[in-house]
């Protein structure tokens, strides 16, 4: 508990020297990433978003919001909301990011592909909106989260640690790479990612791989159940293969934690191996 005291003031202290500041507190927010509309609620900041994406499920409130497209942005819907602050993350080649300034609009440019890139763009969401003390005690919770979680892993000796394949796309069949949040999840679980030896945030991956691995457990975001040419998987056999809901691992938010409690209990039976 105190090192986690200690990662809250370095937060706090890290928050308030982020070069990102308006004239005045934003008061009309336009969201273009899910992502992001996840931490403003989760900021407290509902009241002040005026437009979200199509893809932007969550928390359910936000759905109610005026839509500005989906991975294309509807720049006509977004100029006539007003806003004073739009927070996007860079499409191609930021293309998106300059036409919006082009349209006279403040913009702050995220990216947000691993845990700590999520941390980050809270810490400078916070900062922009005037909420940083609310930023810091966001992320002290989720690392204390990831703590208690990280405690049952330490408990796991290494040879003892399971394999695990997640499909992230079922045609192509695609699995995350070490890159990627999904992964770091999974090594925060005490499991072993299929994909950690290619660095990338996901790839294409065919049966052969599968075999050659052959994962203690799979995890589906895309199928209801397994392909018929898995059967002769270990996973498949053993009966551990489990339906990772996309709406909520699809998308990094703050309940990430939890979620990764879930992951541990099921990759190893809610057992704690000495």
């Amino acid at each position: 508990m105190k090192t986690l005291r200690i990662v809250f003031v370095i937060l706090l202290f890290y928050g308030l020297i982020i070069n990102i500041s308006f004239a005045k507190t934003p008061k009309r927010i336009i969201s273009a990433n899910p992502i992001f509309t996840d931490i403003l609620y989760s900021l407290g900041s509902e009241k002040e978003v005026v437009g979200v994406t199509k893809y932007c499920k969550k928390p359910i409130e936000a759905q109610k919001k005026p839509k500005i497209g989906d991975m294309f942005l509807n720049y006509e819907t977004i100029l006539k909301l007003k806003p004073d602050l739009v927070i996007v993350m860079p499409a191609g080649n930021g293309d998106n990011v300059k036409k919006l300034k082009s349209l006279g609009l403040n913009v702050l440019s995220l990216r947000c592909d691993t845990i700590e890139d999520f941390k980050n763009c809270t810490l400078k969401i916070g900062k922009a909106i005037g909420r940083d003390k609310k930023a810091s005690e966001l992320i002290f919770n989720l690392e204390r989260d990831f703590e208690k979680v990280k405690n049952l892993s330490n408990n796991i000796e290494k040879s003892k640690r399971k394999k695990v394949f997640v499909e992230i796309w079922d045609s192509p069949l695609m699995t995350c790479g070490k890159n990627s949040y999904i992964s770091q999840l999974i090594e925060i679980a005490g499991g072993i990612n299929a994909g950690n030896s290619v660095d990338s945030a996901n790839f294409n991956v065919g049966t052969e791989f599968l075999y050659k691995f052959n994962p203690d457990v799979i995890f589906l975001m895309t199928s209801e159940k397994p392909q018929p040419a898995w059967k002769r998987l270990k996973a498949v056999k053993n009966n551990t293969v489990y339906r990772l809901e996309p709406d909520s691992f699809a998308v990094m938010s703050f309940d990430m934690g939890k979620l990764t409690l879930d992951i541990h209990n099921k990759i190893y039976g809610n057992k704690n191996y000495k």
